[in-house]
């Protein structure tokens, strides 16, 4: 039995297809320094119900609140 924590735990996230929780990308805001030889990100990213959101195991895509885990999933 593992005592990893999940996205599904952490975060509230999962997957509404396949219910994979290990294998989501979404698109994410953040600051970051720029100079001409390189970008530096900062600070923690953040991110709304309405970001882009993309299962990789499955390729189900849709917006985060798709992905909002419950308990009783269709």
């Amino acid at each position: 039995m593992s005592n990893r924590v999940t996205v599904r735990q952490l975060i509230g996230l999962a997957c509404p297809k396949c219910h994979d929780d290990a294998c989501l990308n979404l698109i994410l805001t953040t600051w970051a320094s720029l100079s001409a030889d390189r970008t530096q990100p900062f600070g923690d990213p953040e991110w709304d119900q309405d970001a882009p959101c993309v299962c990789k195991a499955c390729d189900f895509s849709g917006i985060v609140a798709d992905f909002a885990y419950t308990q009783v999933q269709s």
